[in-house]
């Protein structure tokens, strides 16, 4: 199975996801655009690896249902724990994206104009 994550805080914003998850969208895609926060989003990648081989190991065919584009926002804590995690469309693999997240433990996070950082990942998966 072969899987693309699109983007880290990618910068589309869907007119179906609901109005507070779209805010949270926005307010990571702001946060993502600034240099501190693109070189952190890069340590992100190695965790969602780690998600991939889990959720989505070498060699399984999903069925169609679980194939194509979700989002998954979160707050990443000072203490590097992602919490207020939310996925749309919540498919089994979005979900599965998400316990992965909520079990990660990521790097400290450049915590400019709030408490926790967050974090829009806009992925995709394919067979």
């Amino acid at each position: 199975m072969k899987y693309f994550i699109l983007a880290c805080l990618l910068f589309s914003a869907q007119a179906a996801l609901a109005d507070d998850f779209s805010a949270r969208a926005t307010t990571a895609r702001a946060r993502a655009g600034n240099t501190e926060g693109a070189k952190y989003d890069i340590t992100l990648w190695p965790i969602l690896n780690q998600a991939a081989a889990v959720c989505d190991p070498p060699g399984t065919v999903l069925p169609d249902t679980e194939l194509g584009h979700f989002n998954l926002v979160g707050d990443i804590t000072a203490d590097g724990k992602m919490i207020n995690i939310e996925v749309r469309p919540e498919t089994n693999m979005a979900k599965c994206y998400a316990a992965q997240m909520a079990k990660a433990h990521f790097l400290h996070p450049p915590l400019v104009g709030g408490p926790t950082y967050p974090v829009l990942l806009d992925m995709k998966v394919t067979n």
